[in-house]
């Protein structure tokens, strides 16, 4: 038997993970929540045209890790499904992020990155004195006096 998939068929196949059987019945991965504590993401194969129902309940397209036949890496394709679960903001950390974390900002890729420390120091950093320190000169010698911060006493 001879597969032959028509130029519509592949670019779905290549947007959204969809393999086509055989007998011509579309199937498309999606991510899928269970209730089990130690397995709480699969990918599941299901028809094309079911798919609307599934990300009705929470399910979505899978794009994760692929073996060499196509089909879904079952290894790391759950890993793949808990950390692009539909909402996150940042797929490419762990966990869901609903918001971007405070302490986070939005690289030119559009990836999740921690922000740069700022330059201005703390609040409760005393200031420091900037004048310049008083020269005199006596007999050819050189008194300084300087103001350092913090310091009392001689």
């Amino acid at each position: 038997m001879k597969l032959v998939i028509l130029p519509a068929v592949a670019l779905s196949l290549a947007l959204c993970g969809s393999v086509v059987s055989a007998h011509g019945s579309e199937k498309v991965y999606l991510c899928h929540q269970t209730d089990s504590e130690t397995h709480a993401w699969v990918v599941q194969s299901v028809n094309a045209n079911e798919v609307q129902s599934h990300e009705a309940n929470g399910d979505f397209l899978f794009n994760g890790p692929t073996k060499s036949n196509g089909h879904p890496d079952n290894k790391l394709g759950p890993e793949w499904c808990a950390n692009h679960q539909s909402g996150d903001v940042c797929p490419n950390i762990a966990g869901l992020q609903e918001v971007l974390p405070e302490n986070m900002e939005f690289n030119s890729d559009k990836q999740c990155v921690v922000k740069p420390p700022t330059d201005t120091p703390p609040s409760d950093t005393p200031p420091v004195d900037t004048t310049p320190p008083v020269t005199t000169t006596t007999n050819n010698t050189v008194t300084v006096q300087a103001t350092v911060p913090g310091f009392q006493g001689k």
